[in-house]
């Protein structure tokens, strides 16, 4: 197909290195939207705008942080609006919205125009490749279980996205998971809660750090499954159309 003299040229289905695979498939958009909502940066994850993921976890982290909005989340849940509200910091507070909510619909307008991108992808891209294997590393495709990915993502977030080779989301994600488990306690509370001691596992956990835990761990174990689904399908495709391209094809001669 051209356009005044030049090819066009539609995307590829999945694009791979050694260090990861960045694969496009079809998805409802508000699924993304929904994991935005949950924390900004979840759904450009499930998209594969990950530069874009990155960014905006980190400001999710810093200016809720510096807002205190989980602080004032967990004085509202606990029924003290008077406390919330002389908790949050408006500076901060105000700026964090506007973000909050274009990431709800950036990552919804994206998902919209990536399945438009993934039609015509999987209509005229041709095979792409399932391995690459450099010095430093290897990556290939193969048909796994999504179950495990979803269990190794409920043990420890993250390791659902090496599991994938997802190697650059795994150590962004092992980073934020460390960090939030430290500062939150999470450990110690799981500790005294084991031992019955509520009210100490109560008393240690910081709030502030402790109500991104369960997007944290949900979004994990969400991705550690949907990936490996992705990923089970690309490959099952790109083995399809290797098949139907190359095996016995016009030019083989025949023994008789």
């Amino acid at each position: 197909m051209r356009i005044k003299g030049k090819a066009k040229r539609y995307h590829a289905l999945s694009e791979m290195s050694s260090s990861g695979t960045n694969i496009q498939t079809h998805i409802s958009p508000w699924i993304p939207l929904w994991w935005s909502a949950a924390l900004p940066g979840f759904g450009h994850f499930l998209l594969g705008i990950n530069l874009t993921a990155y960014v905006l976890v980190i400001f999710e982290f810093i200016v809720n942080y510096m807002a205190h909005i989980n602080d004032a989340i967990y004085f509202s849940m606990l029924g003290d609006f008077e406390g919330a509200k002389h908790v949050i910091n408006l500076r901060w507070f105000f700026g964090y919205i506007g973000i909050y909510m274009f990431a709800m619909y950036d990552s919804y307008r994206r998902a919209v125009d990536q399945n438009k991108l993934f039609l015509l992808a999987y209509r005229y891209t041709q095979n792409t490749s399932a391995s690459e294997l450099t010095n430093l590393n290897r990556n290939f495709m193969d048909v796994t279980s999504p179950g495990l990915g979803l269990i190794w993502s409920f043990i420890t977030p993250g390791t659902g996205a090496i599991f994938v080779t997802r190697t650059p989301i795994f150590i962004f994600a092992m980073t934020y998971w460390g960090i939030t488990a430290v500062f939150s306690h999470w450990f110690e509370g799981i500790y005294y809660t084991a031992i019955g001691d509520f009210e100490q596992a109560r008393n240690v956990l910081q709030p502030a750090w402790f109500l991104f835990i369960p997007s944290i761990i949900t979004f994990s174990m969400y991705f550690g499954y949907h990936d490996t689904v992705k990923e089970n399908k690309a490959f099952k495709l790109s083995q399809a159309r290797y098949l139907k391209d190359n095996y016995q094809s016009k030019a083989f001669k025949k023994p008789v």
